[in-house]
């Protein structure tokens, strides 16, 4: 196969190679091995010409070249002496034009020579915009790659959500780094160090001794710019001030005057933001570090007339300290807004209100946690009184460190890992004793999950008609159905309504005696249900999904989805089945409506 590619890429310069040797002589010069650019890149050029396009009856300068990835990576052009900055352009690369994103296009590697045409064709119209600036507003697509070009030397992650008021808040200073960042800026400081302890990170502290050891919190201001700013940025506190001044709030202004006058650190912290103007709801993230000498450190006055802790903001930006350079900061997003926002999830507003509570922290329960946690919800209570044990690894989601203990601390430390800002009420406690000494705790939510896999406590919940919605889960053997049943008690059927007059689920997909479905281990005793985590995995996405609709408002009624898994597989090992073969891999879903001979639906009617 490699040598397949090989071949392939060999072939495809070589017409390259032919079709620029074919125009006359100026048109395409091929350039020495030594002069090609980005050689040592993780992907290197291996071949480049030189070349030229018209422009306003002058000739423009370009490169163009192939990689070691060609035909099935597009040619990179280079522009050749640009007379300033323009969009998609990463000086840093030898002006490299940024011309498309592989991920949004089909390259037909057939046709290398259309490739590269159409390639040098739209590098063209992007240089030509770029110098007519016609294009500016794209600046604001890559304001990153443009605000790290100079005198960046910093990463900070932030909590914090675009807002329409400047805000007041802590820089944290953090170890170890996560990635490059080693500051936290947050709104909130007792949130800001929840969501460090989360991850395994510890705040900076200053002070000698154990008892005056403080954490290192820096005060900073988030500032909402009104409109976008482009390059070329503010070098110095002078230039920053002007520009601020000219694009911020008179509220905005006030906060930031008074930050600059109190402070009497080196450094002053600002986090600004602004939103996209093609892309309504999108903010751009900046960071900018105010660099001024420490104004307690000299008794002689820097400033005649004024205490040097005294100095107004204004004179200290534009005359004390405006020639002294700012630097910048790289902002990554960490909060929970932002995050849902690129899976797509619109209805933060509704979800991360939301109380949710799971009984039964094993391989369905924790999957469905986790999931309904990543998916924007900030707030779970965990109910189990088991331990995790080693047989429980192979279909859980938690690790073998995690033996032994609780399983709802093993998920809680595992959930807040990957997702630190939510918050998380574990009970190490059967949930029959909750209900006798704690209600509240399952009727203050806005859903209770049972994943216990245990119709006894699933029927004796839906007997005592508890006011909050209810989603109830389970898997059938080796995943040939996976349940979930959503119970609203104010709309719809109750869980009773799917069961017959044995107390079996009428939807029961494999019909076999218990004796048969049930496992016992060697030497154990403990009788188990086979399944694997690819079912685990199934089953939590279903409910997971159903238990979502109702909390967005998307459904109301009580409702059962049943996804079928390979039924075929069951009838080859002798299981019966109460439906046919040709539900294989579907999902059926259907609403739950009171049966005349429920008794519990009777009894509030």
């Amino acid at each position: 196969m490699l040598s397949t590619l090989t071949e392939k890429r060999q072939h495809a310069i070589a017409i390259i190679r032919e079709h620029f040797n074919s125009l006359p002589n100026d048109c395409f010069i091929e350039l020495s091995d030594e002069t090609i650019p980005d050689k040592k890149t993780l992907i290197p050029n291996i071949a480049g010409w030189k070349s030229k396009i018209e422009f306003n009856q002058n000739w423009i300068e370009i490169i163009i070249t192939l990689t070691s990835h060609f035909p099935n990576r597009v040619p990179r052009i280079y522009l050749e002496k640009p007379p300033y900055l323009i969009p998609h352009m990463t000086p840093s690369r030898d002006n490299h034009i940024c011309i498309v994103d592989h991920a949004t296009v089909y390259l037909d590697t057939s046709k290398p020579l259309k490739i590269v045409l159409e390639s040098i064709s739209i590098a063209a119209d992007i240089i030509k915009k770029g110098i007519n600036k016609l294009n500016n507003d794209e600046f604001i697509r890559e304001f990153m790659s443009y605000w790290r070009l100079e005198d960046c030397n910093e990463s900070w992650l932030s909590l914090i959500t675009p807002n329409i008021n400047a805000l007041e808040v802590k820089c944290i200073q953090f170890f170890p780094p996560l990635g490059k960042a080693s500051i936290l800026v947050t709104e909130n400081e007792k949130r800001g160090l929840n969501w460090l302890q989360n991850i395994n990170r510890k705040s900076e502290t200053v002070g000698s001794g154990l008892s005056t050891q403080k954490n290192k919190i820096i005060q900073g201001l988030y500032i909402p710019l009104n409109k976008a700013i482009y390059h070329p940025f503010p070098r110095n506190n002078y230039e920053l001030y002007k520009l601020l001044k000219e694009n911020i709030s008179l509220n905005s202004l006030s906060k930031l005057n008074n930050l600059l006058t109190k402070s009497i650190e080196s450094r002053v912290l600002i986090i600004f933001s602004f939103e996209d103007s093609k892309n309504l709801g999108q903010f751009v993230f900046g960071g900018i570090i105010v660099s001024k000498g420490r104004l307690t450190n000299s008794k002689k006055p820097i400033l005649n007339g004024f205490r040097n802790n005294k100095i107004p903001a204004k004179l200290q930006m534009l005359s004390v300290f405006g020639e002294k350079n700012i630097s910048k900061a790289i902002i990554t997003r960490v909060d929970n807004d932002r995050l849902q926002k690129r899976i797509g999830n619109s209805n933060m507003s509704s979800l991360n209100a939301k109380t949710i509570a799971i009984i039964g922290c094993g391989s369905i329960g924790s999957r469905i946690a986790m999931a309904f946690a990543l998916n924007g919800i900030e707030k779970l209570i965990l109910i189990d009184h088991d331990n995790l044990e080693a047989e429980n690894i192979p279909r859980h989601i938690c690790s073998m460190e995690s033996i032994g203990t609780p399983k709802v601390i093993a998920l809680e430390l595992h959930i807040k890992k990957r997702m630190p800002h939510v918050k998380i009420l574990s009970e190490s406690r059967n949930c029959i004793d909750i209900l006798s000494d704690n209600p509240n705790l399952l009727t203050d939510s806005d859903l209770v999950v049972s994943a216990t896999g245990d119709k006894t406590f699933n029927v004796m919940l839906n007997d005592l008609r508890l006011p909050m919605a209810t989603l109830y889960s389970w898997i059938e053997i080796n995943g040939y159905a996976s349940h979930s049943i959503f119970i609203n008690p104010k709309k719809g059927g109750c869980f009773a309504c799917t069961l017959d007059e044995s107390m079996n689920n009428i939807d029961d997909c494999i019909s076999s005696p218990s004796e048969i479905i049930l496992q016992q281990e060697a030497g154990c005793g403990s009788v188990f249900l086979p399944f694997g985590s690819i079912a685990s995995d199934t089953a939590a996405s279903f409910s997971t999904r159903l238990g979502l609709l109702f909390l967005m408002g998307e459904i109301s009624n009580s409702e059962k989805w049943i996804f079928y898994g390979d039924l075929q597989e069951a009838l080859k090992k002798n299981l019966s089945l109460s439906i046919s073969t040709s539900k294989s891999f579907s999902l059926s879903q259907n609403k739950i409506y009171r049966k005349l001979t429920c008794k519990i639906c009777k009894k509030e009617t």
